[in-house]
């Protein structure tokens, strides 16, 4: 049996529990926030109901990715690495749902070898992902077409984690920027990725593809 933790270990693990609490509200509050933005920025004084719609489906898809995240790092409060795996097939597999998009939506998803992460790698991960599919969802194909994503995610030899994520759209315009032209979206992918390691991007006429590379921290010791 393991020896009973010290009130100054509990008080610690509190402090820790708080503080991812807290990390994680931010996240849901910065969803709230861009969709507060993009109303403003729209100059309307009235969304079609399509629009109001999606916005709480993303909303609702931000929240629920979250609660995937904490209810992992649940599971094993002691540990600091969460399964990037479970979460990001958690994470794909309810967008889809949220959209009520399984009819002309395809989801493709690989994973291969071990891919434990820190809470907060984890967390910023979970945050691009969430992103490239909402603009994948919005924008890869004209309304009603069938659209297919790709989330391929896997360990190198070198223990870098390399996820790809890809659809079968029409790719970005012709000379567009994603410095100068890109949105809000465009904004904090590039932010956060560049935050973990290096994001490639490439498009075409076959679609819209995302190269992250993400060099995994060492956990730390309980």
């Amino acid at each position: 049996m393991d020896a009973p933790r010290s009130p100054v270990e509990n008080l610690a693990l509190v402090r820790e529990a708080n503080h991812r609490f807290a990390n994680h509200l931010a996240v849901i509050v910065s969803a709230v926030n861009r969709q507060i933005s993009a109303i403003e920025h729209s100059g309307r004084d009235s969304l079609p109901r399509d629009e109001v719609r999606a916005m709480l489906a993303d909303l609702a898809s931000s929240v629920y990715s979250i609660a995937n995240l904490n209810r992992l790092i649940a599971q094993d409060p002691l540990s600091h690495e969460v399964d990037l795996e479970e979460l990001l097939r958690l994470t794909a597999q309810n967008t889809v749902r949220s959209f009520s998009l399984n009819r002309r939506m395809t989801l493709r998803t690989y994973f291969s070898g071990a891919l434990l992460v820190q809470h907060d790698q984890a967390r910023a991960i979970l945050l691009i992902v969430m992103e490239i599919l909402m603009n994948a969802i919005k924008y890869a194909r004209p309304p009603g077409e069938r659209v297919t994503i790709a989330l391929d995610c896997q360990r190198r030899t070198d223990g870098d984690i390399m996820l790809n994520l890809s659809d079968n759209g029409c790719g970005l315009p012709e000379a567009f920027n994603i410095e100068r032209d890109g949105g809000t979206g465009f904004k904090v992918i590039m932010m956060i990725a560049r935050s973990l390691g290096t994001i490639e991007i490439n498009s075409s006429e076959a679609g819209l593809s995302f190269r992250l590379q993400v060099r995994p921290r060492c956990a730390k010791l309980n």
